[in-house]
């Protein structure tokens, strides 16, 4: 009987370390995005559900309103990561463009990171922003201050999505609630959001990753991940 205990106990303290809603944002003032767009790579994809480890092309981030902010919010369990932005992409698995050029970031010393890479400990909390540092360096972005992490409750449900989702917020202040596609397109918007709840209907779009952000007046967002079956 005991030994059941601690093994609930155990799995309860495990899924709870799993909650963590991480927001990934990086400023790209200054810098020319470059095709497919601005990426994370690092070893929390597999932590996130996604592909394995350090796979550059996959983790997608969206250009946040009118800014050149672009983040995204991933769902990892409390713990220590390291990762890097990229500008670009040339295929899944590859760090380089067309011409040999490095994707990555280059320039990230120990005063941000370790090895090269950029470095972050997730705390075990329901939601957590990262610093937004410039691309390539570990000087903080004009942009935080005016930048930060939605603090309501957000939830995109059901995701994976067959026919539709719900998006729901917990406030009725007015909200913009945008999807875009992983080339940055936007699919489906909706303007001053009142009522706390959007329903988005699957109804012409195709299998795939989709990023959902939720803005609101003041410039706070959030970024969801929604895939579609």
């Amino acid at each position: 009987m005991k030994r059941f205990y601690f093994l609930s106990l155990f799995l309860l303290l495990t899924i709870a370390a799993q909650a963590v809603s991480v927001t990934l944002r990086v400023d790209m003032t200054g810098k020319t995005i470059a095709p497919g767009g601005v990426f994370a790579a690092g070893n929390f994809q597999v932590a996130a559900g996604g592909a394995a480890d350090w796979t550059p092309g996959v983790v997608a981030l969206a250009k946040q309103g009118a800014t050149q902010v672009y983040a995204i919010t991933v769902t990892l369990p409390a713990g220590d990561y390291q990762f890097k932005f990229l500008n670009g992409s040339n295929g899944v698995g590859q760090w380089q463009d067309a011409g040999g050029n490095q994707l990555s970031e280059q320039n990230i010393s120990p005063n941000c990171g370790a090895s090269g890479n950029r470095t972050v400990t997730v705390p075990n909390q329901a939601t957590f922003s990262l610093p937004l540092y410039k691309f390539d360096s570990c000087d903080l972005s004009p942009l935080s201050n005016k930048e930060t992490a939605l603090e309501v409750g957000v939830s995109v449900q059901p995701n994976p999505m067959a026919d539709f989702s719900l998006v729901t917020i917990s406030s009725n202040a007015p909200h913009t609630i945008v999807v875009n596609n992983l080339l940055g397109q936007i699919v489906r918007q909706y303007k001053d959001v009142t009522e706390g709840q959007v329903r988005i209907e699957r109804e012409g779009l195709n299998e795939g990753i989709y990023l959902v952000t939720i803005r609101n007046r003041a410039g706070q967002f959030t970024t969801q991940k929604l895939v579609v079956r």
